[in-house]
């Protein structure tokens, strides 16, 4: 049996859909499975069990899925600001007419069916020309947004770049329709929305080397300066400082 797949002759695309959405959509279904399996009796749960053996495959797909988006740069944007964001990159008469409220049917086989609203779609399916996307730049100016396509702000929402290399590679012919201004405006654009992970971490390596830096400066001063430079309280704390490198420098010297 030969089959083929249908040809689309009407021209209109399918909304693009965002890994922001399929997160959402993703964590939706396992916490709805989770809810579900812990509340049922323990009948109907035997039941379940035997319907779902026939779906594991299914079920490991879309935690491995899950897995995989909360490692991505999109786990940290909150998809009920993404219409900003859109309107932001897209610029805000552009938003308007391409960005509509997507409502969105999953099936979820053994669950049953949810609705759920899945945010603001990035596109209705008309392509957007780099050539339209930088006349509205031009004429919007910097409260209109940027004028991107709809799959440029695709790829923008699912990577959220914060370096300018990584937007000249999401983003076609950048240099002729975005200055080296506009660039770091859009990325100020993008971190605004981006929650920072690790801030903890690297405050606290930042002032681990800080204090490296301040103990390795100590040793080639005097205690009053280094006291006047506002480390520590003297002659006290400088010898203790100073001792320890020397003890390090000691204990280099017999094991070279």
């Amino acid at each position: 049996i030969t089959r083929t797949m249908e040809t689309l002759k009407s021209g209109v695309a399918p909304a693009l859909v965002t890994n922001i959405e399929v997160l959402d959509i993703v964590s939706r279904k396992l916490n709805h499975r989770a809810e579900e399996n812990s509340d049922e009796p323990d009948n109907n749960r035997r039941q379940r069990r035997g319907m779902q053996s026939q779906l594991r495959h299914r079920d490991w797909i879309e935690e491995r899925m899950y897995e995989y988006l909360k490692s991505t740069p999109c786990a940290n944007v909150d998809i009920a600001q993404m219409p900003s964001l859109v309107s932001d990159l897209r610029g805000k008469r552009k938003a308007k007419n391409s960005a509509s409220s997507v409502h969105r049917k999953v099936t979820n086989g053994d669950e049953g069916g949810d609705d759920h609203a899945v945010g603001e779609g990035v596109g209705n399916g008309k392509a957007n020309t780099a050539a339209e996307g930088a006349a509205s730049a031009e004429n919007g100016g910097c409260g209109a947004g940027f004028g991107l396509t709809d799959a440029e702000t695709l790829q923008i929402l699912n990577m959220m770049p914060r370096e300018s290399v990584e937007i000249h590679l999401l983003i076609e012919d950048l240099p002729s329709r975005l200055s080296e201004e506009r660039q770091e405006e859009l990325l100020g654009v993008i971190a605004k929305y981006a929650e920072t992970e690790g801030q903890g971490e690297t405050d606290g390596v930042n002032g681990m080397d800080n204090e490296s830096m301040e103990n390795e400066a100590a040793d080639g001063i005097g205690a009053e300066e280094y006291a006047a430079n506002g480390h520590g309280n003297g002659e006290e704390d400088y010898e203790m400082t100073n001792g320890a490198h020397h003890s390090k420098n000691t204990e280099k010297d017999k094991n070279p």
